[in-house]
């Protein structure tokens, strides 16, 4: 019986092109699992569907307690669909990048994009510069100024049945919600558990 140098066959196993193959493809399929989970999440969340459900949807995000929606009270064009884009945005990422072996391991980097990342495809229609994935998080300003009217067309309205009035309509905020922040999360503790 002869030797062996455990350590030294373990590096020359880890750099081989067929282990990091397997290595990779158990991340990428883990990172998908990961990612149909966090779709769904999205998909499912009062936010989500409060949006997607358009302008006469009600408040099931409780936002804007209970008075109105989301998607009027964003000011999205009526018959758009503001979430789309945001989910292609998170059907893209993350990304498995290329796997770098090291002395005794191989090291694979996941991109995951953060709230800010959404800008240009949740760009609120009236304020350019913030994206209303993270507003839901931090607060939007107006509510006080919000009028809508889910029993009819309002004239001039960019969503069909609700405007900005010049004076206060009413006293009341936008309540701030866990959003894609938490989803995000959840997909990121999933990942790690799995790897």
């Amino acid at each position: 019986m002869g030797s062996y140098n455990r350590k030294s066959i373990q590096r020359k196993v880890i750099k081989s092109r067929a282990f990091s193959k397997s290595a990779r493809k158990k991340v990428v399929n883990n990172v998908e699992r990961a990612k149909r989970q966090m779709l769904d999440e999205f998909d499912n969340h009062p936010v989500t569907k409060e949006i997607a459900q358009g302008e006469s949807s009600s408040n099931i995000s409780r936002t804007l307690s209970g008075y109105g929606n989301l998607f009027t009270f964003l000011g999205f064009s009526q018959g758009s669909s503001p979430v789309s884009a945001v989910r292609e945005a998170l059907s893209i990422l993350p990304r498995v990048k290329n796997s770098k072996p090291k002395r005794d391991s191989i090291l694979f980097t996941i991109s995951v994009p953060l709230t800010k990342d959404f800008r240009n495809v949740a760009q609120l229609p009236w304020e350019s510069g913030r994206n209303w994935v993270e507003g839901i998080e931090s607060g939007i300003s107006g509510f006080s100024y919000y009028m809508s009217n889910l029993f009819g067309k309002v004239d001039k309205s960019r969503s069909g049945s609700a405007i900005q009035t010049e004076h206060p309509m009413r006293a009341g905020m936008f309540h701030r919600r866990s959003y894609m922040t938490t989803i995000l999360n959840k997909f990121i503790n999933r990942v790690s558990k799995e790897i």
